[in-house]
Formats: structure tokens, sequence, C-alpha cells
């Protein structure tokens, strides 16, 4: 028998029975009081089991889904529907005992099929079944575009990341440099009033002395006595020239602090192109390892780096970013030449 006429010896027993006082298969106890339990199931439960593999029958029948059914399910649902027929009509309306049971194993063994071939699943999936899959497909649409403008935003970031952090250390480098230029503002007031009290006592020391030397020749003062307070004169000027030079001296290192936060600062600001110059992932990071450890190393680290050289003549404050810039030089013409 060829498909076409299973699917309509199926069609036409099924259009057969689905009206037949099905009822038949769930009887009360008012019509027929002596009727067993088929498998301890209620009557209420019956009539669920029976209207539910009904209803498969009738869902498959009208979504042609029995098109592309294998030969085996439509061999064995023609000839269970065929005696389910058969069992159905020597069922009684009333006074049933158990001639409901044969009928009901049928259809059971109907139902049984149609969820071991997977068309129970599909037959109830059927009416949501295209709007799932078309909701599904707008989500996934939905999710592919906002991960391309996820991506789009994530490289956005990513470009504005380095600079933002640069311009933040630049900035800290900024607020140190302008207190240190507070301090050095400070330090370079003091140390012109300094100069100017320690030259006011040097020409008061040397009138004081002029004098007392003049003096001493017209009294005749031998010369030991003449030296003495001479000294004495002296040594009394001395605490003035040490603080002079104190104060000169942290006028000095102040400035030199300022010049080094001031070379700190330009290196953060351009630390980002630099590393922007070459697309090699190890060339960036010697650049970036580089410029860190200008932008970190301590001022005192500094001097005393700068101190211990054996040139002869001192490198300028300039030097950590010369050397930087010498060094991404070297790197570039490397990895060009690579």
């Amino acid at each position: 028998m060829s498909r076409a006429n299973q699917i309509e010896t199926i069609r036409n027993t099924f259009e057969s029975v689905k009206n037949d006082r099905l009822q038949r298969l769930y009887p009360n106890a008012t019509d027929s009081p002596q009727a067993q339990p088929w498998g301890g199931w209620p009557a209420e439960d019956l009539e669920t089991f029976v209207n539910e593999t009904m209803s498969l029958l009738e869902r498959a029948l009208e979504g042609e889904l029995l098109q592309d059914a294998p030969h085996n399910l439509l061999q064995a649902l023609t000839q269970n529907l065929t005696q389910f027929q058969r069992h159905l009509q020597g069922v009684p309306d009333r006074g049933i005992q158990n001639q409901h049971h044969n009928a009901l194993a049928q259809l059971q063994a109907i139902q049984q099929q149609l969820r071991a071939f997977g068309y129970y699943t599909l037959i109830k999936l059927q009416p949501t079944l295209p709007d799932t899959v078309k909701s599904v497909e707008d989500q996934l649409r939905r999710l592919s575009e906002a991960n391309k403008d996820v991506q789009a935003l994530r490289g956005q970031v990513e470009s504005l990341v380095a600079p933002a952090l640069a311009s933040s250390l630049s900035k800290a480098f900024d607020d140190r440099r302008a207190t240190v230029a507070r301090a050095k503002l400070a330090w370079g007031v003091l140390s012109v009033i300094g100069v100017v009290l320690f030259a006011w006592q040097a020409i008061e020391l040397t009138d004081l002395l002029a004098g007392f030397l003049a003096n001493s020749q017209a009294t005749g003062a031998n010369a030991a006595t003449v030296t003495a307070a001479i000294v004495v004169r002296s040594l009394a000027v001395l605490p003035s020239g040490f603080a002079v030079s104190f104060v000169i001296s942290q006028y000095l290192r102040e400035r030199k602090y300022e010049e080094f936060y001031a070379n700190k600062s330009a290196v953060a600001t351009s630390l980002p192109s630099y590393s922007e110059l070459v697309t090699n992932t190890d060339v960036k990071d010697q650049i970036t390892t580089s410029a860190t450890a200008v932008v970190f190393e301590k001022p005192q680290a500094i001097e005393r780096r700068l101190f211990q050289r054996s040139e002869p003549d001192p490198p300028s404050d300039a030097t950590s970013a010369a050397d930087l810039l010498a060094y991404v030089r070297d790197i570039l013409k490397a990895a060009q030449g690579t």
C-alpha cells in the first residue's frame, strides 16, 4: 500500500470513530455499575486520555504531519486504528463490565507509537513552533547586533583607556611639580633675603674690622690681640654664611625636582603615542616597560644615578627622556628591519 493510501485509510478510520460515542470508554457508575477499571484508572483520567489521543491524531492529520512519517509507523497506526474501531463497536452503551479494555489498549498503543517516533512532541509544539522559531531568530539577530555594538564600544573604551591613564598620571606629576615649584619659590625668596643679610653683615664686619684696626694702631695694641679680635668677629658671621649656603642648596634641590617632575609629566603624556607607533606586541611591551621605568623612578634614585656617572660633564635633567627616546628609536629601527 502506498503512503498516500495508508494516510487516507488512517484518515477515514479516524473520521468514523472520533464521534462514535467515545464516552463508552470511560463509563460512569450510573450507567455501568459493574464496570471494571482499566489499569486502575478512574473515569476522569480515562476521559482525559481518550480525548488527548484523539486530539493528537486529529492534529496530525490536519497538519499533514504524517506525510513524512516512516512506513512502519503508518502501518502500525493503520492496524491499531482498525483494531480500535473493531473493539469499539463491541462496547455496549450500558452495563459495561470490561468490554472497553481492548479498545483502550489499542488507543494506548497508538499514543505510545506517536511518542516513540517523536510525533507526540511535534504535535504538541506545532501551534507554537513557528512563533518560537521566529522569536529565537529575532533574539539571535538582536544579540548579534548587540554584540557588534559591544565590540565597537569595547574598541572605543580601549582606545580611550590609555590616553586617560596617561592624562591622569601626567596630571599627578603636574600637581607634584606645582607643589615643588611653590617650595622652590619659598626657598628662592629665603635665598635672596639670606644673601642680602649676609652681604649686609659682611659689610658691617668689614667696617667694624677697619675701625678696630685703626683704633688698634692708634692705641698701640699688640699683634696677638688684634688677630684674636679679627678671628672672633669673623666667626660671628659664619652661622649666617652656613644658613645662606643651606637655603641656596635647598632652592637648587627643589628646582631640580621641579624639572624631574616636569620631565615625568611629559613622558607620561606621550607614552600612548610611543606604543601606537608599532604593532608588534613584544616591541610595544618593551617601549611601555622602558617608559614606565622612567616615569616611576624616584628623583632621589635619578640623583644617585647621575652622581655615579663617570662622564666629566654631568647630564642634564632631561637625560631620562633623552635616553627613552633613543631607546624607542633603536627599537623602532629593529622592528622595521625585521
